[in-house]
């Protein structure tokens, strides 16, 4: 098996622009890359690449797709929570101590509570 290749912040910024530049852009494509952006790499630099063009889909479809969950799931919050916009919280309402998860996501994730 071969090492995953690990790609730099300006090979994501401009992949990420690339993905912006397709109409046909999905949402879960768009947030999954930003899910997988390293902390060490500058994820607010994608973020305000998403976010100016973020009104191209509606709020309900600004949900948090499966890649986002499983890391919730696993307790991890990411600062790209703050341009979900839809949130169904079935799935972690079986985690314990969710309280503390939905404050993390709030207070870390940049999500509001609404």
């Amino acid at each position: 098996m071969g090492r995953r290749r690990v790609l730099g912040e300006e090979a994501r910024v401009a992949g990420l622009v690339e993905l912006l530049g397709r109409e046909a852009a999905r949402w879960d494509e768009v947030m999954s890359r930003l899910a997988y952006w390293p902390l060490d790499q500058h994820p607010e630099r994608g973020i305000a690449l998403v976010e100016a063009v973020a009104e191209r889909w509606s709020p309900r479809a600004r949900d948090l797709p499966a890649t986002v969950l499983r890391q919730l799931g696993a307790g991890e919050v990411r600062p790209c929570l703050g341009l979900v916009r839809a949130v169904d919280l079935r799935p972690l309402w079986a985690m314990p101590r969710r309280d503390r998860l939905f404050a993390r996501m709030i207070g870390e994730g940049g999500a509001s509570a609404t």
